[in-house]
């Protein structure tokens, strides 16, 4: 074998190397490209439901008195939300243990920031989560630009709080928001499964 021999091999060997060296890139950015495209996708979904919150607060009922029974509902996205559910927390005392009823339901709501009046004008949120129906304990939601003054976000204690906000997108995607404000995707069956 003389060494055009060799430098013939040594040419085919270096163009199976070039050549799986390429293979292999080739398919490690065809893997990125395919995770990036799954994280948009997921970004996007996440895009309106990222946007939605709930917490509690009061409304002034006269001069000198706030009613304790109100939630106000946030869809900040550019579209609806559907089937709406808020589960709250609620404690008469910090001995006892917290009480957690699932609320308020909401069919639809409207893009814009709205209040859930409780149709009773209790001042107090343990006895009104006790000893209400989901059904017909809340008036129908208004925009909180209808009350003058505005409610006051209840912000500095645990005792009254929004532990989860859950509903559909525009798309009919599930999700669920936890007192923490974590989103999370969320797989719902039927309204049996979250209804009391």
């Amino acid at each position: 074998m003389d060494w055009h021999d060799w430098l013939g091999n040594i040419s085919e060997v270096s163009n199976v190397v070039v050549s799986g060296m390429a293979l292999y890139f080739a398919i490690q950015a065809g893997r990125q490209a395919k995770q990036l495209r799954k994280e948009d996708i997921a970004n996007q979904q996440r895009a309106q439901a990222s946007k939605i919150s709930a917490w509690v607060a009061d409304v002034k009922i006269s001069d000198k008195k706030w009613s304790h029974v109100g939630i106000v509902v946030q869809n900040l996205s550019e579209e609806p939300i559907y089937d709406i559910r808020i589960t709250a927390q609620c404690q008469s005392n910090k001995e006892e243990e917290p009480k957690e009823a699932k609320l308020l339901k909401l069919d639809f709501l409207p893009v814009g920031v709205f209040y859930c009046k409780a149709k009773s004008l209790s001042s107090d949120f343990v006895d009104f989560v006790e000893k209400s129906s989901i059904e017909d304990a809340w008036e129908d939601a208004k925009p909180l630009s209808d009350f003058n003054p505005l409610p006051k976000a209840v912000t500095s204690t645990s005792r009254r709080s929004v532990t989860e906000i859950s509903f559909k997108d525009a798309n009919g995607i599930g999700w669920m928001r936890k007192k923490n404000g974590s989103l999370e995707k969320e797989e719902r069956s039927s309204l049996e499964d979250i209804l009391p």
